[in-house]
């Protein structure tokens, strides 16, 4: 009888589709042999779409001198779209179109009603290094060319971070013109252990 009550409850457990919180990772390549979060702001009221020419980022002051891993980032795709990737580069200025110190690996988004971690992980052969209390800058695409194929970042539309603030373009893919002092785009830089 009890385990006949366990097989039922496993079959619920996995019967039911994913829900928000998970972390989508992108392919990656071989790992550091440890990672940890260095910046983040994990907080968010409100959100942003990213398509076309549509570019969403943060600035950032590194804590720690060593290689960054990946960058994740929040956000739901709509459930009409089909044909969008995630995409993020880091760099030393706040126009990432020509000059970057790395790009990640594109990474699928899921078109569906849930809002999910996306982990932006930079091939193991080409990660960017960073150095203590320097500033970087992190830039997110999406692939998607139509509203359609929508992502929608979150982000908070308060000051929650201290040690940067929201960048963004409308027109200009990586390059981001405009900023918003008081916003914190939600992310995560993941830097191997020194």
């Amino acid at each position: 009888m009890v385990i006949r009550a366990l097989l039922v409850l496993l079959a619920l457990l996995f019967s039911f589709p994913c829900e928000a919180g998970i972390i989508v990772r992108g392919s990656g390549g071989a790992s550091c042999a440890t990672q940890s979060i260095d910046q983040q702001n994990t907080t968010y009221n409100a959100d942003a779409d990213t398509y076309g020419n549509r570019t969403r980022g943060q600035s950032i002051v590194a804590g720690v001198t060593t290689t960054v891993y990946s960058i994740i980032v929040y956000g739901l795709g709509v459930p009409a779209g089909s044909n969008g990737q995630l995409k993020a580069r880091f760099g030393t200025s706040a126009d990432l179109s020509a000059s970057y110190l790395g790009e990640t690996d594109a990474v699928d988004i899921i078109y569906d009603d849930n809002y999910y971690e996306y982990e932006l992980i930079f091939p193991s052969g080409s990660r960017p290094s960073q150095t203590a209390s320097n500033t970087y800058y992190i830039a997110v695409i999406n692939t998607g060319a139509v509203y359609g194929d929508r992502f929608i970042i979150a982000y908070q539309n308060t000051d929650v971070y201290g040690s940067g603030i929201f960048y963004y373009s409308d027109t200009n893919l990586w390059n981001m013109g405009d900023s918003v002092g008081s916003w914190d785009l939600y992310f995560k830089t993941k830097v191997c252990d020194p």
